[in-house]
């Protein structure tokens, strides 16, 4: 069996660990895979500061 997955965010990915066992074939738009799942590494640093009571 073939199939076609568009999008690799976590639902795509999702998808096509479930169909592992069929050729599946992942299409994307972006150049890296995650959709609009949040990023950040292990050494990032917050970008804002809370208000000044």
């Amino acid at each position: 069996m073939r199939i076609a997955i568009v999008g690799a965010g976590a639902a795509g990915a999702a998808a096509a660990y479930g169909c592992r066992d069929a050729e599946v074939v992942v299409f994307e738009a972006a150049d890296r895979v995650g959709g609009g799942s949040p990023r950040a590494s292990a050494t990032a640093r917050p970008t804002t500061t809370a208000p000044a009571t």
